[in-house]
């Protein structure tokens, strides 16, 4: 029989395997966070949480998180101005001291800065790159 930590790492294993392609939507934190929770050992220290599961799927379950922890994570007072999206207008005309802001809501939906030679650019969760 495997260790829990052996386990552990099948999770892992599973889990990056499940994703496939689409590893770029979640973050490396989220990720993490993820593993942390379902991974958790009992009381007796002999299962871990999603073992106890009769159906886990992880392609599922890393979904349904992602989609959840963007309500956890949202602030209204905050949030309810910002687009949920890239929106190349908005970014020119947004205070200075808002940008920050801004880009940590991009992020934690799942968007990708990137600065190169060739100039600064945003990728949408599905792919789509915009240049600034």
């Amino acid at each position: 029989m495997k260790t829990i930590e052996e386990r552990k790492q099948d999770f892992k294993c599973d889990l990056w395997n499940s994703i496939g392609n689409n590893f770029n939507i979640y973050s490396k934190e989220m990720l993490i966070e993820f593993t942390e929770y379902w991974c958790e050992k009992s009381l007796k220290g002999k299962k871990m949480r999603f073992e106890k599961e009769k159906v886990f799927s992880h392609a599922r379950r890393i979904s349904t998180w992602k989609n959840k922890s963007l309500m956890w994570n949202k602030t209204p007072e905050k949030d309810e101005t910002l687009p949920n999206y890239f929106n190349k207008t908005f970014w020119q005309k947004i205070a200075p001291d808002r940008i920050k802001e801004y880009k940590t809501h991009l992020f934690r939906l799942g968007w990708k800065y990137s600065s190169s030679p060739g100039g600064s650019y945003w990728q949408s969760p599905d792919g789509k790159i915009t240049w600034l």
